[in-house]
Formats: structure tokens, C-alpha cells, sequence
């Protein structure tokens, strides 16, 4: 039986061995032999651009000399993965090994655990790729991940047979989606930690994230992190006219979408899967999902540069839920919310009252001092 393999660009001859995208008759040709009708379905489900809800647990694990001696097919002119990445030992070879076991989406391990051998820049890394080793058909996925990976990337898979040696097996188009997968998600990690680097005078801010970030990301809806100080000067991305009103206006700079959460749906339609209603709450004079909101995360900062607090920036977002709560329950409709109620005064009576409802939940630490005291 022939034994495929997923391959990336190699840098060093060009050839392209796999486009995650459109080039179908390069997959038909790495794909094992199947029957016509389950050959057609696979090329229907390459020929999408990986909607699949995978989002993987990753281990990762420097390669060992051992890890280089594995072949990718059978017979002696088989090359060994070592080959195919260009380096015969560890000790040579700076790239790691990632260990797919299992989709957190759809809450169930993968089928066929693989690995991914690869190369990547960690976030607070000061080298810059060598040219000769810039991997040009992670274009064909996303652009964004040629500033994380590099190099050959190889994707294998290996089972043990009954007291026997580890074996490879057929990769197919489900291992590939994965494969893709676990190239963003690492990716999105870095840029998880590169937002928290910030060199120069820093305030202390919150990242708000989108249905993205929670569903496939499993981040927390708000997460406090240093912010450079020279956003609280910056232009707003996003209107806020509810922290206006009150009196603390806001500065929110919009993030780029994850990766993960690209063209992705998981009980989201994919057009809406970047939307924050969280943020949509600081804005009620728009309707809940009307498109001229956004999409994307933001990072939060308060203009007058005091600290912005988790607790702070949740009762801002409730706030203004429960005045569209209450306009829906009167009027049956989402509509957009007068603003006449809110102010200084009538926040702080509902903030008051907010926390004591809150402080049994212990998610986040209510006695703070209040957004006017800090």
C-alpha cells in the first residue's frame, strides 16, 4: 500500500506539494486510492476552504534523534522525516514537534493522531526568518502565518501495530484541515503574548473578545492586560457612547481576527462569528448585531489613563444589556436604546446594587474601588 504524506512548500526547490486552497489535482495526487464516489466527497471537502470546527490540543515537545529515522512510505527509496526537513539530529535542528490528539470544538479526540514538525518564532523572539527558509505556501492558507512559521513544515502520522514497530499511515483531507488547524491556533497563541509585551510607560487595560475568541479560542470574554499608554490618546476604533454618558469615556482599538475563528462556524453563522455583542453593549444606539458595529476584539483602555479593572469594564458591558433588556421587554423589539436614563449618578445607584449580585459568583473581584475612586 502507498503511504502519503502532507507537505508544505519547500523552500529550497519550490515545489509546491499541497495547496490547502484550489490546488486539488496536487491532494487527489497525495491521497490514497478510494472508491469514486468517497474520491469525489473528498475533493468536495478540500475544495472548501476548511470550514471544519477544529481547534486542537497541542503538546509540544522539542524532536529527538530518534524522530529522524521514521519513514514515509516503504521500500528502500522511501526518504526518512529527517530528510524532509532538511536535518539529520536534534541537535541540529531547531524546529518542534507538535502532537495533535484532540478536537476541543467538537469536544471529542481526533481520529488518527498525528504530528506536525515545523518551525516557529516564539513571541518575545528578537531573530527574523532567513530568507532561504520563508515558507511560501503558508500564502495559500492565511499570510499571517509566515510571521510565526518557517520552513519545511511536515505533517505525519504514526500507530503502533500489535507488537510491532510504529508504522505511518494515509493522510487524508480531515488530517490536512487539522493540520491547518494547528498552524493557526499556534499562531494565535504567539499573538496571545505578543499583546501582552509592550515596551515603554504601560496602562493597565482589558481585551474584549469576539465570539471567535470564546467559542473556538476558549478565551475569557474579558481579559486584563498591560496596554501602552499612548492609546489612551489614540482615536477610538469603536463608539462607547454609554461610558460617555457616565463619565469615564473609553479608548477601543480593534485587533485583527484570529486565525482559528477564520471562515469557521460553530453555532455561529460565519459572517457573524468576528461580532463581540459584548462590545455591541457600550454602543445600544446601534441594534444588537447591526453590521455597522464590526468585527473583531478590542483592547479597552480608559482615556484618563487610570487603571481599567475587570470589574470596571463587566459592569460597563452590563450596564448597557440590561437598558436593551429592558427596552425589549416593554416593546418586544430590538431597537435602538435612548440614553436620557443613563449618567453618573443613576450608574453608580445600579453599580452598587450590581456588585452584591455579582460578588457570590467570585469570577472577578467586585470590591475594587469604584471607577470613579481609582
Amino acid at each position: 500500500m502507498r503511504r502519503t504524506l502532507i507537505r508544505c512548500h519547500d523552500p529550497r526547490s519550490g515545489k509546491r506539494l499541497a495547496d490547502p486552497q484550489a490546488r486539488l489535482q496536487d491532494l487527489r495526487r497525495l491521497l490514497p486510492r478510494q472508491a469514486p464516489k468517497r474520491q469525489a466527497q473528498a475533493r468536495d471537502s478540500v475544495s472548501t476552504r476548511w470550514r471544519a470546527t477544529a481547534l486542537l490540543l497541542a503538546t509540544l515537545r522539542p524532536p529527538e534523534d530518534d524522530d529522524y529515522d521514521y519513514a514515509v512510505g516503504q521500500g528502500d527509496a522511501s526518504p526518512k522525516l529527517g530528510a524532509l526537513v532538511g536535518a539529520t539530529s536534534a541537535a541540529t535542528y531547531k524546529g518542534v514537534i507538535i502532537e495533535i490528539v484532540r478536537n476541543l470544538p467538537l469536544e471529542r479526540p481526533v481520529e488518527n493522531k498525528f504530528k506536525i514538525i515545523g518551525k516557529f518564532l516564539e513571541a518575545d523572539s528578537q531573530e527574523t526568518i532567513p530568507a532561504q527558509e520563508v515558507n511560501k505556501s503558508l500564502l495559500e492558507i492565511d499570510r499571517e502565518l509566515q510571521d510565526v512559521w518557517y520552513g519545511q513544515i511536515v505533517a505525519y502520522g504514526l500507530h503502533a501495530t500489535d507488537n510491532g514497530p510504529l508504522r505511518c499511515f494515509d493522510m487524508g483531507p480531515m488530517e490536512f484541515r487539522h493540520a491547518v488547524d494547528a498552524l493557526r491556533m499556534r499562531y494565535d497563541q504567539v499573538q496571545e503574548h505578543r499583546e501582552k509585551l509592550v515596551a515603554g510607560p504601560t496602562v493597565t487595560g482589558a481585551r474584549i473578545g469576539n465570539a471567535a475568541d470564546l467559542n473556538l479560542g476558549r478565551r475569557k470574554p474579558v481579559e486584563i492586560l498591560p496596554v501602552s499608554a499612548s492609546q489612551c490618546t489614540t482615536k477610538s476604533d469603536i463608539a462607547a457612547p454609554i461610558c460617555d454618558r457616565i463619565g469615564i469615556p473609553l479608548v477601543l482599538r480593534r485587533l485583527p481576527l484570529s486565525l482559528t475563528g477564520r471562515d469557521r462556524r460553530v453555532n455561529f453563522p460565519g459572517e457573524v462569528i468576528g461580532m463581540s455583542t459584548l462590545l455591541h453593549y457600550l454602543n445600544p444606539l446601534l441594534p444588537l448585531l447591526d453590521p455597522r458595529h464590526g468585527l473583531g476584539s478590542a483592547i479597552a483602555v480608559r482615556k484618563d489613563g487610570k487603571p481599567l479593572y475587570h470589574a470596571h469594564m463587566a459592569a460597563f458591558m452590563d450596564y448597557g444589556n440590561e437598558l436593551i433588556k429592558t427596552q425589549f421587554l416593554e416593546t418586544g423589539l430590538f431597537q435602538p436604546v435612548s440614553l436620557d436614563a443613563c449618567s453618573k449618578e443613576n450608574f453608580m445607584t445600579w453599580y452598587a446594587q450590581w456588585k452584591e449580585r455579582k460578588r457570590p459568583e467570585g469570577e472577578f473581584d467586585v470590591d475594587v474601588p469604584s471607577p470613579y475612586d481609582v
